[in-house]
C-alpha cells in the first residue's frame, strides 16, 4: 500500500507541539519533591510549580529568580535541581548548555527519564534522530510505563519504515496506555504500507543535513530514490556506509539488478548475510530464475521467517512448493497470503472518513488480525470495542482468549 505521510499526521505530527508543551507544563506532576523550609513562605514544591509557569509563559527573568529561590533551599544533591537549569537554559535558546546538564544526569537519579525525554524532544526537533532515538530508549529503559517517548519513536521509526522497531514500540505502547482508534489503524498500517518516496526523500534529506552520519535516513533515502528508479543518486547517498553493511549491500544489489550487471547482483548476494529479507528474497528470485527450486524454497523461507508479511515472500513460497509439487504446503502459503490481502483491504477501510465509529468495521479488524497472527494488534481492535460497550460478550470472550494466550507464552 503506498501512502502519504499526512493520512497518518495525526499521529505521529500532529498534537506534537501540545504534546511537548504539556511535557513541559506536566513534568512537575510527574514527580513528587520533598523539601520546606519553615521560614520561608513558599515549598519547593510550589517554587518549582510557579517555575513551570514562567517558562510556559515565557518570563524568564521570573524563571531565573524562582530557579535561585529553589536553589537556597535545596539540598547539595537535590535530583531535581539539574532538570530545573537545563530547561531554564533549553527555555532561553542555550541548547547546547541545556542538553548537557540534561544528558549529564546519571542514570540511578529519580529523574533520569524525564531528562532522556527532554534531551531526545530537543534533539528530534533539531533534526538529530539517531541521539533522540537513543535518548528515548534511555527514557523507556529506566522507567517502563513511559508514554511519550514511544510515541516520539514511532514517529521516527514511521518516518524511516522500520517495521519490526515499530511493531515493538506499538506493542509496548498498548501495553502501558489505551489506544484510540487512529493509534491501532496506523499500527495495522504501518506493517505494510510504503510512503510516497517524494516526501521520504525530501525529510530524510532535512536529517541527513543536519546529521550525515545517521544510517537509517541514509538507508531510507536511497531505498526511495530506488523507486523512482534514481539509481545514481541513491548511489551516491550509499556511498559513505561501509562495504560491508547489510541494508547497503541490499540496496546496491538492487542498483545493479535494475541496471542489468548480473555479474554485480552476484558479487552482492555473495558477500552479503544469509538472515536479511531483501536479499533472501534476491536470491530466490535469481535461483528461480536459474531453475533451482529447492534453492528457491530456502530463499523464500528464509525470508518469509524474517518478514511473514511480506506478500512478495508469501506468494513466492506458495509457487516454488507448487512447483516442487507440495501442493498442500503451498495452499497453506497462498491461504496466508489471502488473508493478509484481506486484512489489507481492511486497513483500508479504516483510513475512511467516521471509520472510527464503524463497530463491526473493528470485529473484522481483530479477527483478520488474529487470523494472520497478529496478537497484539487483536487484542487493541477488541480493547476498542469493549471500550464502546463494556458488556459486548463477543468483545470480552476475546479478550479473555488473548489474554490466556499471552500468559501461556508461545
Amino acid at each position: 500500500m503506498k501512502t502519504s505521510r499526512s493520512m497518518i499526521s495525526t499521529f505521529f505530527i500532529s498534537n506534537r507541539r501540545k504534546r511537548h508543551a504539556a511535557v513541559w507544563l506536566g513534568t512537575i506532576a510527574l514527580w513528587t519533591m520533598s523539601g520546606c523550609d519553615s521560614q520561608s513562605g513558599k515549598t519547593q514544591d510550589q517554587l518549582a510549580q510557579e517555575f513551570d509557569i514562567a517558562l510556559a509563559s515565557r518570563d524568564f527573568s521570573t524563571g531565573a529568580d524562582l530557579l535561585r529561590a529553589y536553589t537556597a533551599k535545596a539540598a547539595p544533591d537535590d535530583a531535581w535541581l539539574p532538570v530545573m537549569k537545563g530547561r531554564l537554559d533549553l527555555a532561553k535558546g542555550r541548547e547546547s548548555d541545556g542538553l548537557a546538564i540534561l544528558e549529564a544526569i546519571p542514570e540511578n537519579s529519580p529523574h533520569y527519564a524525564i531528562a532522556m525525554q527532554m534531551a531526545g524532544q530537543v534533539h528530534l526537533r533539531a533534526g538529530r534522530l539517531v541521539p533522540a532515538e537513543k535518548r528515548f530508549l534511555a527514557a523507556i529503559r529506566a522507567d517502563d510505563r513511559a508514554i511519550v517517548p514511544r510515541r516520539e519513536l514511532i514517529y521516527i521509526y514511521g518516518l524511516q519504515l522500520r517495521r519490526r522497531e515499530l511493531r515493538e514500540v506499538f506493542a509496548g505502547l498498548a501495553r502501558v496506555s489505551p489506544l484510540s482508534f487512529g493509534n491501532v489503524f496506523h499500527w495495522c498500517l504501518t506493517r505494510g504500507n510504503d510512503w510516497e518516496p517524494q516526501e521520504i526523500i525530501d525529510d530524510m534529506t532535512k536529517f541527513l543535513a543536519a546529521d550525515p552520519t545517521d544510517r537509517w535516513s541514509r538507508i531510507a533515502k536511497a531505498r526511495s530514490l530506488l523507486r523512482l528508479s534514481k539509481r545514481d543518486e541513491a548511489r551516491e547517498t550509499l556511498a559513505p556506509l561501509a562495504e560491508d553493511d547489510p541494508d547497503a549491500i541490499a540496496l546496491r544489489a538492487q542498483i545493479a539488478l535494475d541496471e542489468g550487471d548480473s555479474d554485480k547482483v552476484i558479487e552482492f548476494l555473495a558477500k552479503g548475510p544469509r538472515d536479511h529479507f531483501d536479499l533472501a528474497v534476491m536470491r530466490a528470485r535469481l535461483a528461480l530464475a536459474e531453475g533451482e527450486l529447492e534453492k528457491a524454497r530456502d530463499e523464500f523461507a528464509i525470508a518469509s521467517k524474517l518478514d511473514p508479511d511480506n506478500r512478495d515472500a508469501v506468494i513466492g513460497m506458495a509457487r516454488v512448493l507448487a512447483a516442487l509439487g507440495d501442493q498442500t504446503d503451498a495452499a497453506q502459503w497462498q491461504d496466508r497470503a489471502a488473508k493478509l490481502d484481506k486484512l489489507a483491504a481492511l486497513v483500508q477501510k479504516a483510513a475512511e472518513p467516521n471509520a472510527q465509529n464503524d463497530i463491526d468495521l473493528m470485529r473484522k479488524l481483530a479477527a483478520g488480525c488474529e487470523a494472520v497472527g497478529h496478537m497484539a494488534e487483536a487484542k487493541a481492535w477488541w480493547d476498542l470495542v469493549a471500550a464502546r460497550n463494556p458488556l459486548d460478550q463477543e468483545a470480552q470472550a476475546a479478550l479473555y482468549r488473548l489474554n490466556s494466550t499471552a500468559k501461556q507464552g508461545p
